[in-house]
């Protein structure tokens, strides 16, 4: 897929929401401890992949800023009520700087870049988050912790309320080797239990392939059965399509939110989402093209 054609299925897509075509209906299932607040509704922020690593590392060591790949977009990420995305790098003291390679790592002090830009809650369920072993992880949870930024996908469940409505977040990584579907379908099915409305994010799916495969769709269709309200997914580095599964919105792949793979078009533009609750009810998905420049600077067309 060439950058037009790219361009104009995110153009058509943002378009097909806000007509309101591609806004999704999920029911509610309150388990929070107080009742959901209706006089304002609640917005999410996904991003796509959030690579601080190679050549995003080393520009932000050279600028002594780490705040700087996200500097065009804080306003939106910010703007949100929670905002998530899935970080593709252990960040950890002493990480050597380099433009090449496929062992990720940035300095631990780039999570203040991403206190800065406005993210809560970042899935740690990739490929690369175990690139620099047991230290690494806990490294990489240490400093999310020191800046205030949560994560999920290491272990169990990680809930956040909202307004009064408790959202679960669960991530699994089926690239490194594959999950296991059972597992998977009972750690939803008991999110479902404690939570009114349950996200999963999904690491998956083949590289730079913008349609998805046959194992996403069915991790995809096991975790919407076993209770999930919305899938998301990365890994492809592209953006690939997005389905509605018996009411519930599977978005199989964002592409890239921060990297630094500048070498096509649509390694360079990917796409977010903004998802809109009226209690515990989706009632609205906006779909957001985000672009790359600059090796790992991130906008939003219209504010770069």
């Amino acid at each position: 897929m060439n950058k037009k054609q790219i361009a104009l299925t995110l153009v058509a897509s943002l378009a097909i929401s806000i007509a309101g075509i591609g806004v999704h209906r999920a029911p509610g299932n309150v388990q929070s401890a107080q009742s959901p607040d209706l006089a304002k509704d609640t917005t999410i922020f996904v991003a796509g992949d959030v690579m601080l690593a190679r050549s995003v590392n080393a520009q932000i060591q050279a600028r002594h800023d780490p705040n700087w790949p996200f500097i065009y977009v804080r306003s939106v990420v910010s703007g949100a009520d929670l905002a998530i995305g899935n970080l593709e790098t252990p960040l950890i003291a002493s990480c050597p700087v380099t433009r090449e390679g496929m062992i990720f790592c940035g300095d631990a002090a780039n999570a203040s870049g991403l206190a800065y830009a406005g993210f809560d809650v970042l899935s740690l369920a990739n490929n690369h988050t175990a690139n620099y072993g047991p230290t690494g992880l806990a490294e990489t949870e240490a400093a999310l912790t020191r800046y205030g930024v949560g994560y999920f996908g290491t272990g169990s469940a990680v809930f956040r309320e909202v307004r009064g409505v408790r959202f679960a977040l669960l991530g699994y990584n089926d690239v490194t080797r594959q999950v296991d579907e059972g597992e998977v379908a009972a750690e939803v099915a008991a999110s479902r239990a404690q939570a009114d409305v349950v996200i999963v994010y999904f690491h998956w799916g083949q590289e730079y392939k913008a349609a998805h495969n046959a194992r996403q769709a069915e991790l995809a269709h096991l975790v919407v059965d076993a209770g999930a309200d919305i899938v998301l997914g990365a890994h492809p580095h592209v953006v690939e399509d997005h389905e509605v599964y018996h009411g519930k919105p599977i978005y199989y792949s964002l592409g890239n939110f921060v990297f630094d793979q500048e070498w096509s078009p649509a390694t360079k533009e990917g796409l977010a989402l903004e998802l809109t609750f009226h209690g515990t009810h989706l009632s609205a998905v906006k779909e957001i093209p985000v672009f790359l420049e600059n090796y790992g600077q991130v906008s939003v067309r219209g504010i770069l």
